[in-house]
């Protein structure tokens, strides 16, 4: 919503990254927010983000990879754009959880509290307790405060 009112008053998208571009912090800067992508269902990591091109065709999927900014890092090749940025963003390829369900796992990895019960697709939550503000959490407390 910022960068969308900054063009109501002049402002564009690529004005604003040359001008950030053309400032050089003096010393490491640490994040204050971060965007989460949880794409479930969406593309396969294998034509993404984890593309493996020395795998045998069935592993590697239909489409080749291409190089990154990033030295060493290939993504999948309908990636062209994003390929130029990976030098400003955080690739996670592997993440584990203790538990061997989809859905709870990954309720872990959205909020950072272990879904209870364990290894079960599907199952409603026990309480949510204290942890980020994330996902459907937030939502519930935003319609709450309204």
């Amino acid at each position: 919503m910022r960068i969308g009112s900054i063009g109501l008053g002049g402002l564009t998208l690529p004005a604003l990254l040359q001008d950030r571009a053309a400032v050089k912090p003096q010393r490491p800067v640490k994040a204050k927010s971060v965007i989460l992508f949880g794409l479930t269902g969406g593309a396969p990591q294998h034509e993404t983000w984890d593309p493996r091109p020395e795998a045998p065709k069935e592993v590697r999927g239909d489409f080749s990879s291409i190089a990154s900014t990033t030295p060493g890092l290939r993504v999948g090749e309908l990636m062209p754009r994003t390929s130029r940025w990976t030098d400003r963003i955080a690739v996670l390829r592997a993440v584990v959880t203790n538990d061997n369900s989809h859905s709870s796992s990954g309720y872990q990895m959205l909020t950072g509290i272990p879904h209870q019960p364990l290894n079960r697709e599907s199952a409603l939550p026990g309480s949510d307790g204290p942890g980020p503000e994330t996902g459907h959490r937030a939502v519930a407390r935003l319609r709450h405060a309204a």
